[in-house]
């Protein structure tokens, strides 16, 4: 590509899939983290979100995808509770939040309230009868 005012740019790189893009996102932020916050990041991936979208490129996960995942993860033999289904939910808005920054995609479908699930109150805790 040649753009006449300041001379030739590289073409975009072909985009990479969530696995690609998770793990280089991981790598790129472990100097700036704590050693348990990348275990939290490295839980939420591995264990949950590449299960699901691996395979898919970043502009890929639509909202239809998440609410999907949700489903899928609320569904599951041994269901998420609202509270880590939100955590993981965290992890893939963070991550796309920076496919933003690198052209990939636009907007962000894991941002907003109506991707998060409100944690249920117990009927049974202390309190009730």
């Amino acid at each position: 590509m040649w753009d006449l005012a300041i001379g030739p740019q590289p073409a975009p790189a072909e985009e990479p899939t969530f696995h690609v893009y998770a793990s280089e996102w991981v790598e790129r932020r472990r100097a700036e983290v704590d050693a348990r916050t990348v275990e939290y990041f490295e839980w939420a991936l591995s264990n949950h979100l590449l299960r699901y979208f691996a395979a898919m490129r970043p502009s890929e996960i639509t909202p239809a995808a998440i609410k999907a995942y949700r489903a899928h993860k609320l569904a599951a033999e041994e269901p998420l509770s609202a509270s880590s289904l939100n955590k993981t939910l965290k992890i893939l808005a963070q991550v796309l939040d920076d496919a933003i920054d690198d052209g990939y995609v636009t907007t962000n479908p894991a941002r907003g309230r109506k991707t998060r699930l409100r944690a249920s109150k117990s009927r049974n805790g202390p309190g009730s009868s």
